[in-house]
């Protein structure tokens, strides 16, 4: 089932309608990576892949997040059929609970956005961080704590320290070949 409870069948459906009502018009769902590799008719059907990229929902370290999202990356890519792949959402959380190996923290959101976006940069990926602001909603929804503390931004507009060398274009060198761990901005 795909988030919102729609079958396979449902979504190819609605691909499939809107293409014909609007032909021309590049279609596509954004989804997991792991629901799009387990559909790959939904794959087919769109013209260009939306893959929501979540190495901390999938219990995995700080230290191999980068490293599963490039071989996850390789993966989905390889089953895109020379079709665009976008990264419609990835992030850290800042606070809330560990999940597994994954530890929210402010560093570790901090981290995660730079080795993230050095990567994403390093491979001409074109992305869409998640997300821009705190949304503090969320904290009591199924997510708990950490689906509040997503941003770059706190939910009053400020920006989260260490976030904006990032934005002035901060780049690590590689990290996502060889996962000893993620670099850190140096203090000096």
């Amino acid at each position: 089932m795909f988030r919102g409870d729609l079958s396979e069948a449902q979504l190819l459906s609605y691909l499939m309608h809107f293409k014909q009502q609007i032909p021309g018009v590049p279609v596509s769902t954004a989804e997991t990576d792991g629901t799009l590799l387990a559909y790959p008719a939904v794959i087919q059907a769109v013209d260009v892949l939306l893959v929501n990229y979540h190495p901390y929902w999938a219990d995995t370290s700080l230290e191999q997040a980068l490293t599963w999202i490039h071989a996850t990356h390789q993966g989905v890519v390889a089953a895109a059929g020379g079709k665009q792949v976008i990264v419609a959402e990835t992030g850290w959380p800042s606070c809330g609970s560990p999940v597994g190996a994954a530890v929210p923290s402010p560093t570790n959101a901090n981290t995660y956005f730079l080795n993230f976006v050095s990567w994403a940069r390093a491979y001409g990926v074109p992305y869409f961080y998640f997300s821009a602001f705190d949304e503090t909603w969320k904290a009591a929804t199924a997510e708990g704590a950490q689906g509040a503390c997503w941003g770059a931004f706190r939910s009053d507009g400020a920006m989260k320290a260490g976030m904006q060398s990032v934005f002035d274009g901060t780049t690590t060198p590689p990290n996502w070949l060889n996962p000893a761990r993620p670099r850190r901005r140096s203090t000096s």
